[in-house]
């Protein structure tokens, strides 16, 4: 999450070109859309530069009490230009864990991060219409080791795996206990119209999708041990759109016109089948398996439309502005059912 002023994250407005892509709802850490699986907004290969504004006297730039943040995309223009970019690390390309005592250095359990992409801006009709896209796909899976060793429950190996025989009787697989992974895969894509009107108007559109994915796999310690399947998975998408016009009208006056849509879907369910949630004392210790309870059908879909018109009039060393942003925000939620069945 980014704090800006010393505030909270929420009190952030966050833009995409002049449209507004904050998390509304307020459940993501990030403050951004699709932030509760870890999944950034946009590529930051399709970003031109960030503006960063804390406290500024302009009236058009308001609504926030930490900070606002605009990115701006690229745009084409009359020379074709593009990049192609592949990121990468596991665990060889990271140091090893610290000593321990006397012990050895280790290496890291098997991990990976990759993200890879492209992106191709250039002319449709020369001083005229420009393009511009970018596609880019991440896919990171980061384990979380545990040593059955170092468990402090009454519960040994034999009986654990007596326990997973039993539930296979029913036809239900609880998952692992060890390096149960958090798996991460993302795609986006951005894609950009810019159009010279005339001299004096430009029309500038964007589409964005964002596409996330993330199994926030559970994990087990010294005194708890949680399987795998009793994970939860959480699905993102992130539909994105913003117009803008500018125009000049001789020398003493302009006008800029932005409209922004965003929807965002998010669904977190539990992995695995179904199958009750069961919670084990054990000493010291205790075992978790079946379904995630918190999870079941929580969905939230949310809308926001922005609609922003500015006229700048020039007067001497003045300029006055006139104009009207309205911001149009909705939130369907779907929660699960609580209500329990009798024996």
């Amino acid at each position: 999450s980014i704090s800006i002023g010393g505030q909270n994250n929420r009190y952030n407005s966050i833009y995409i070109d002049g449209a507004v892509n904050n998390d509304v709802f307020g459940l993501a850490g990030s403050g951004t859309n699709g932030g509760q699986t870890g999944v950034s907004p946009i590529s930051i290969d399709a970003i031109e530069q960030f503006q960063i504004q804390v406290a500024p006297f302009d009236v058009r730039v308001s609504g926030f009490a930490g900070g606002a943040v605009n990115a701006v995309t690229r745009s084409g223009g009359n020379e074709i230009e593009g990049s192609a970019y592949y990121f990468f690390r596991n665990e060889g390309l990271a140091g090893k864990t610290p000593r321990d005592g006397e012990g050895s250095r280790d290496r890291l359990d098997d991990f990976s991060a990759e993200t890879y992409g492209v992106r191709v801006g250039g002319p449709i009709i020369k001083d005229k219409l420009f393009y511009f896209v970018n596609v880019e796909q991440q896919r990171d899976q980061t384990p979380q080791p545990f040593d059955f060793a170092d468990y402090e429950g009454d519960a040994t190996q034999g009986q654990i795996t007596e326990l997973v025989n039993k539930l296979n009787g029913f036809g239900y697989d609880p998952g692992s206990l060890s390096g149960n992974p958090i798996v991460l895969s993302s795609d986006k894509i951005t894609a950009k119209i810019d159009y010279n009107i005339s001299q004096n108007h430009k029309l500038s559109a964007r589409y964005s999708f964002v596409e996330a994915d993330n199994i926030e796999g559970v994990r087990s310690s010294n005194r708890t041990l949680n399987f795998y399947n009793r994970s939860e998975s959480f699905l993102s998408k992130t539909n994105s759109l913003s117009l803008e016009l500018s125009s000049t009208f001789g020398s003493n006056m302009a006008n800029k016109f932005t409209l922004g849509y965003v929807n965002v879907a998010d669904d977190r369910d539990a992995t695995g089948q179904d199958f009750p949630t069961v919670n084990i004392s054990d000493g010291q210790g205790s075992i978790n398996f079946g379904s995630e309870p918190f999870s079941s059908a929580n969905l939230l879909d949310q809308s926001v439309i922005t609609i922003n018109n500015n006229l700048e009039l020039f007067k001497g060393r003045h300029t006055y502005v006139i104009g009207v942003n309205a911001e149009f925000y909705s939130a369907e939620t779907t929660l699960p059912d609580l209500a329990l069945s009798k024996p």
